[in-house]
């Protein structure tokens, strides 16, 4: 693992000792058919973003992706309340590919454990949020609609994939 991708490490595990009261982000649709944006899928229980923040007692800390030679890894900075503001504001156009989202019906609070997994360069590209009753994962990835009315799950890649069941990541056919 090379310097950077051992600095961006260190980020995501001060995560662990958290205490967050929400998860907010922009929510990027799949595709955008003649009928609008489409931000659900029945093959998919979990959310594509474009940026995830958590906010906590202690500030407000900003999961993006950076590009790592071929692909992509995941990378922590903390944010200023009015810079999460300025970063919301979004087109009010009903047709657009993003929208505001709020993750809702799960029990957060303390982030008790940060669990990782790398890419064959060191880049973190997965990481698993463990509070005392469920499991945030992010992954750097995106979805793609293949034109056959089918979804396209690649990672790395420049999005996030939040998952509120980490099992889910493994049920995904993913393409590299």
């Amino acid at each position: 693992m090379n310097t950077y991708n051992a600095a961006r490490l260190t980020e995501i595990m001060a995560l662990a000792g958290k205490s967050v009261n929400s998860i907010t982000g922009i929510e990027m649709a799949f595709s955008e058919p003649d009928a609008g944006p489409l931000f659900a899928d029945q093959n998919f229980k979990g959310v594509q973003l474009a940026c995830l923040w958590l906010e906590a007692q202690t500030g407000i800390f900003e999961i993006r992706t950076y590009p790592n030679d071929d692909g992509y890894g995941l990378s922590v900075v903390e944010i200023s309340r009015e810079q999460l503001i300025k970063q919301s504001q979004q087109d009010s156009d009903r047709k657009s590919i993003f929208r505001h989202y709020q993750l809702t019906g799960l029990e957060l609070g303390e982030i008790l454990r940060v669990r990782t997994e790398n890419d064959d360069l060191g880049a973190v590209c997965i990481v698993h949020l463990v509070f005392e009753e469920s499991t945030v994962s992010i992954v750097a990835g995106e979805i793609y609609d293949d034109g056959h009315d089918a979804l396209r799950f690649c990672k790395p890649d420049e999005s996030l994939l939040l998952f509120v069941d980490p099992d889910e990541i493994s049920r995904v056919s993913w393409y590299q």
